[in-house]
């Protein structure tokens, strides 16, 4: 059954994925694409951030409020990361139960395209997928939208812990694989990676100043 669900005053909590530069030195273990891709070791935690901190950028441009789950660099380790930012997140949320929160990541695994992920079952966190992804879709047509099918929206349904475990609505986005070489050359791309802020930040200003999503729920 579909359902038209408005989106209001939504504020959002920026969250990259992962640890990111620190002088020159990576902070987290892994996380980068192989060698095989390039010349360029492309830092996971590195790239998180240079969409972030180009969001920030817009919605400070625009005056859309938001608050930011790590603005660190330096990662404590994966696991306690995740609970500073559940911890943050949950802090905002109690004091503001109009925010959600997008965490951000680049994939691995040897496929291509993107991918949007919220928690089990149909929760709050849906509609908000639901009108990223259809913007980001749009907006990347050449860069294929990877999506379940099982329930009728654009999103995939995992147990991932922030997804889990944080009170606020999470929307985990993998904009691309580091190990595909198409993807890697994309996420290595200025205009790519300005489309995707610019897709995102559309989405951001249209839950802020108000929007309805139609979205089938079961």
């Amino acid at each position: 059954m579909k359902k038209n669900i408005e989106l209001k005053g939504l504020v959002p909590i920026l969250s990259p994925g992962h640890g990111g530069m620190v002088n020159g030195h990576y902070t987290t273990s892994g996380k980068r694409s192989p060698k095989e891709m390039g010349d360029k070791v492309l830092y996971e935690g590195a790239f998180n951030r240079w969409i972030i901190n180009q969001l920030i950028q817009r919605c400070d441009e625009e005056q859309i409020p938001y608050y930011h789950a790590f603005p660190e660099y330096k990662e404590i380790s994966p696991m306690q990361t995740l609970i500073v930012k559940k911890d943050r997140s949950d802090e905002i949320y109690d004091n503001n139960p109009k925010t959600w929160m997008l965490e951000l990541h680049a994939n691995a695994g040897r496929g291509t395209g993107m991918e949007g992920f919220t928690s089990r079952g149909f929760t709050n966190a849906d509609p908000i997928a639901e009108l990223c992804l259809t913007n980001l879709a749009e907006d990347l047509g050449e860069h294929v939208l990877r999506k379940d099918g099982k329930d009728g929206d654009l999103d995939k349904e995992a147990g991932f812990w922030i997804l889990r475990k944080a009170k606020c609505p999470v929307f985990l986005f993998e904009v691309g694989f580091m190990d595909s070489k198409k993807d890697y050359d994309r996420l290595w791309s200025r205009d790519f990676q300005s489309r995707v802020v610019e897709s995102l930040f559309g989405s951001i200003k249209e839950m802020y100043h108000g929007t309805t999503i139609s979205i089938e729920v079961n």
